[in-house]
């Protein structure tokens, strides 16, 4: 994945050196992982701090944000 200009944005790759951290999980615990729940029940191999530098980019979500203004 990349993080670039606020987007987390996939691309199906080949790396040559391996990653630093693997993360398995499903959309849902992406979701709440993102949402600030933690990382009960979530895979993780390798250094867990990458995830805290990860998590470290993203704003912190507002729960009365306006999706839709008339």
């Amino acid at each position: 994945m990349e993080l670039s200009n606020g987007a987390l944005i996939h691309h199906p790759a080949t790396r040559g050196e391996a990653a630093a951290l693997s993360i398995t999980l499903t959309r849902e615990q992406l979701l709440a992982l993102l949402g600030g729940a933690g990382t009960d029940g979530i895979q993780m191999d390798g250094d867990p701090k990458i995830l805290t530098v990860i998590t470290g980019f993203t704003d912190q979500p507002d729960p009365a944000f306006a999706i839709v203004t008339p």
